[in-house]
């Protein structure tokens, strides 16, 4: 019982120094890393680790493991809610390509950064403040040579370039039960996502359109 509380067998310095150990040798990535445990689980020592990867620098993640030690170290409460603004590099931090290699570009992230700073309680990009990381699928849906980009968690924005520019394009309504996150995760891994063309055209009259969604029932 006396040896346990010495520091070299102290288990919160134990844990910490595993856990960092495998975030900074790649075994576990940014995005699966959970710093919240070092914030509120770990002491002193956990919360001294934060202050030291806050500081990372020499290190091919050092800017998405600072954005996330730093958000972690921010919140005085486990379940408080995420700060009102985000800026562009937890914002990158956040986001995992797909297809794997897949670019993120500067102007997309700046986008998303300044529409999180003006639009606060915004609904569609309410996966982004939920502190995990958020898959960011790249595929041709269409709108032009570049392909568009969207955001695999609920509500399933999607987002082009239109005259140069980053926009908002719509979102994806899925018949049915969601899919989890780790279903969503493992499909984007296999590769099993691509798009659909429309069985149905679009209806215009006038400046109203119209978009036919068929009953669960019809072919």
């Amino acid at each position: 019982m006396l040896a346990i509380h010495t520091p070299l067998l102290d288990p919160a310095a134990l844990s910490t120094g595993s856990q960092v150990r495998r975030l900074l040798s790649g075994a576990t990535p940014p995005e699966r890393f959970d710093f919240d445990h070092l914030r509120f689980d770990l002491g002193r020592t956990g919360v001294g680790a934060l202050h030291a990867l806050a500081a990372l620098g020499d290190h091919p993640q050092a800017d998405a493991i600072r954005a996330k030690a730093r958000e972690a170290l921010a919140r005085k409460d486990r379940y408080a809610a995420e700060p009102v603004v985000l800026d562009a590099p937890a914002i990158r931090a956040r986001l995992v390509a797909h297809p794997a290699g897949s670019a993120v570009p500067d102007g997309f992230v700046a986008f998303l950064a300044e529409r999180l700073a003006t639009r606060n309680a915004s609904h569609d990009l309410r996966a982004l403040r939920s502190g995990k990381a958020v898959p960011l699928l790249a595929i041709d849906l269409g709108m032009g040579p570049e392909p568009e980009l969207v955001l695999m968690a609920s509500p399933f924005p999607a987002f082009a370039t239109v005259d140069g520019r980053w926009r908002q394009i719509g979102n994806f309504s899925f018949g049915g039960p969601l899919a989890s996150a780790d279903e969503i995760a493992a499909l984007l891994q296999r590769g099993d996502v691509r798009p659909v063309e429309r069985a149905w055209s679009d209806l215009r009259f006038g400046d109203r359109r119209g978009v036919l969604v068929l009953r669960p029932d019809q072919p």
